[in-house]
């Protein structure tokens, strides 16, 4: 059965929006920006506590509000806060920047009116932990759909309204309400197919494909896979002896290669797993090529390698387990 809060948990998904502020730099306040930058760089490196980020982000903020001159609260300051609340769970001050940003852009940026239902979604779920079923703010959906009809094929905005569907059907499905249950379920499958043929990120694609084909199956409809046009589609395995000897967190690399003989060495593409994603039917293609000049589908042919690496380096080790094979383009390979 599906999870009463499964539009909630789902949505924990990570943000897919980054903004562009560099131009701003010289009208945001020098100091301040550089005392920001500064304090996060030191939390990266373990230098600085998560305490000292928050401050110098509440004293950016605050200046944003209250200090800066109508002329320095532009969209990209707005974005720049919502970004950084949005990043520390801050959810009443991210979508509070959200919704400034929207409002100077004039709803125009469908990115960014997703960006704002997503952090409203988070915050209803975080409230509503441990509580009954929940229904998603209307404000939320308005903002999805609003993102949408900007641009119909917006990544962010099909996974969130799709996720919310997809909960809404299970909680239909548990009060034997099977006719909304049924719509929900339509509803959620119709934006995640959108979602799966656009140009969105492969990992995200990957990521909705198993909740596409539940929801596809209440409709008997039979499973999708990713398609595949400039890149190849793997499905990787592990013998549960050579499973059982490592832990679940063990690093598995998948990587696109020249042909064994080839005097070429350098990778296509590469992707990062672990021992626990598999067995599992992954992508490789031209958004995990390792240089610009250098992408899968510059070659006609090619090899696919998995391998185990106790290391965790993406150098090949002593120990390392791997199996090969070969590819072309468009393939599904194991």
């Amino acid at each position: 059965a599906t999870p009463r809060r499964a539009w909630g948990v789902a949505l924990a998904v990570g943000s897919l929006f980054v903004v562009a502020v560099l131009a701003y730099y010289a009208w945001f306040g020098g100091w301040r920006l550089d005392r920001f930058q500064h304090t996060m760089q030191q939390v990266e490196k373990g230098e600085a506590s998560s305490e000292a980020a928050q401050a110098s982000l509440d004293d950016l903020a605050h200046w944003l509000q209250y200090g800066a001159s109508p002329h320095a609260r532009t969209a990209d300051a707005w974005a720049l806060l919502a970004q950084a609340r949005s990043g520390l769970e801050d959810y009443p001050q991210a979508i509070e920047a959200y919704q400034q940003y929207n409002q100077l852009t004039e709803h125009q940026d469908a990115e960014a009116l997703a960006l704002q239902a997503e952090q409203i979604l988070l915050q209803a779920s975080k409230k509503m932990a441990g509580e009954g079923s929940p229904t998603p703010p209307a404000t939320a959906l308005a903002l999805l759909d609003k993102a949408l009809k900007k641009n119909p094929q917006q990544a962010n905005a099909l996974l969130r309204r799709g996720m919310v569907a997809y909960g809404l059907a299970g909680n239909a499905q548990q009060a034997g309400n099977a006719t909304v249950a049924q719509t929900q379920w339509r509803k959620a499958r119709q934006d995640w197919e959108t979602l799966i043929n656009s140009a969105a990120p492969t990992n995200l694609r990957e990521m909705v494909l198993p909740l596409l084909n539940q929801a596809r199956a209440t409709e008997k409809l039979p499973p999708l896979a990713l398609p595949v046009s400039e890149g190849v589609r793997v499905s990787v395995t592990i013998a549960d002896a050579l499973r059982a000897k490592y832990p679940p967190d063990t690093t598995v690399f998948l990587v696109a290669k020249p042909r064994a003989g080839s005097d070429e060495r350098a990778p296509y593409a590469a992707r990062k797993l672990t021992l626990s994603d598999l067995p599992g039917e992954f992508v490789l293609d031209d958004s995990m090529a390792m240089r610009p000049d250098r992408t899968l589908s510059s070659a006609s042919a090619f090899d696919v390698e998995a391998r185990l690496s106790v290391s965790g380096n993406a150098i090949p080790q002593d120990g390392d387990a791997y199996g090969r094979t070969a590819a072309k383009l468009g393939q599904a390979v194991r």
